[in-house]
């Protein structure tokens, strides 16, 4: 579900899609919370109990309301809104649509345009340096699984600690990247846990 940090940014706008209904339902729902979930969902959208009374008198409900009081209450904001007349269970796929339909932008979804995130360079060398650590196993990974690839398996006997060591490192590297390293890297764990 969503923390604070995703309300401070939703607008308070009204979003009601039918205020009898948004009126009816809000009340209807701020009045089965208890005190706890009350302050919750309060503490959730940075609002004042004084503020939900007046939302409820004026028929009207907000994004950031909607989305702290279904979130507390498990219930579909689209029927606090009276966008939907069936009152669901909440989940969190319903939850982002209907954010994202109701104006919400996610920062982490944003497109930037080229050139428009410029870092630091501490921060580069920070992204930097696992890149360039995939890159080195990866050529090490090549170069020692190069003699397994021809099934000879004394060049595997001939191998250091190091070296296995090595291609294990590599091996699930690549896992992160590649399902068939991951296919091999799970049969490891599974040979190495017997």
């Amino acid at each position: 579900m969503l923390d604070r940090t995703v309300f401070k940014a939703l607008k308070q706008t009204n979003i009601s899609k039918n205020g009898a209904k948004t009126k009816e339902r809000l009340h209807e729902a701020w009045k089965l919370l208890n005190k706890e979930k009350r302050s919750e969902a309060l503490e959730l959208c940075g609002l004042t109990k004084f503020a939900v009374r007046r939302s409820i008198d004026e028929s009207r409900i907000s994004l950031k309301l909607a989305a702290a009081i279904s979130q507390v209450a498990n219930i579909d904001p689209r029927y606090l809104s009276g966008e939907s007349d069936e009152s669901r269970a909440l989940t969190d796929k319903v939850l982002y649509d209907f954010l994202v339909k109701n104006g919400y932008k996610d920062p982490n979804k944003a497109k930037h345009k080229k050139g428009s995130v410029k870092l630091s360079k501490k921060q580069s060398a920070a992204v930097a340096e696992p890149i360039i650590e995939i890159i080195q196993t990866e050529n090490d990974y090549e170069k020692l699984i190069e003699p397994l690839k021809r099934n000879n398996k004394s060049s595997f006997d001939n191998m250091s600690e190091e070296e296995i060591l090595l291609l294990l490192k590599a091996l699930f590297t690549r896992a992160k990247y590649n399902e068939e390293a991951a296919f091999f890297a799970d049969c490891v764990k599974r040979i190495i846990s017997i």
